[in-house]
């Protein structure tokens, strides 16, 4: 238990728990009251960016700290079981062609990405307030694409 609550006090200076996500919320050009195709791209690309340096508490996008707190959260998670299913997954689907690329923090990082980002920070809210993932949660990552 003490070596959770380590965890969970480290993760929580990576990670914020509070942000929602919502660069796919598919009414959000709407909201916005964006008809333009070019538009509603733009401002989904904007929105992913605030949501991941939000997630990381940053208020500009510095590409070395998301980078340096992706690797410390990659060295936390992997452990898991059910993050190495979905890196596994998420590798195979990506890297058909590639021959199955091995970088698993390769692909972890592409749980950063506007794809999956949305899919995968619930997984990893859920990972440090419970130290487990939903098999719902794991079954959405695994499945898209």
């Amino acid at each position: 238990m003490y070596y959770y609550y380590l965890l969970l006090l480290s993760m929580n200076d990576l990670i914020k728990l509070d942000h929602k996500i919502t660069y796919n919320d598919p009414d959000l050009a709407r909201k916005f009251n964006i008809t333009n195709e070019k538009d509603k791209e733009q401002l989904h690309d904007v929105i992913y960016k605030y949501d991941l340096i939000s997630i990381f508490g940053l208020n500009d996008f510095l590409e070395e700290i998301i980078v340096e707190k992706i690797n410390k959260i990659y060295s936390i998670m992997i452990t898991n079981v059910d993050i190495q299913h979905i890196c596994s997954s998420i590798e195979k689907n990506i890297y058909k062609e590639k021959n199955n690329n091995e970088n698993k923090l390769e692909t972890f990082m592409i749980l950063f990405s506007y794809d999956y980002l949305y899919l995968f920070y619930p997984c990893i809210c859920e990972f440090i307030i419970k130290g487990s993932i939903s098999s719902e949660k794991i079954n959405l990552l695994t499945n898209f694409g």
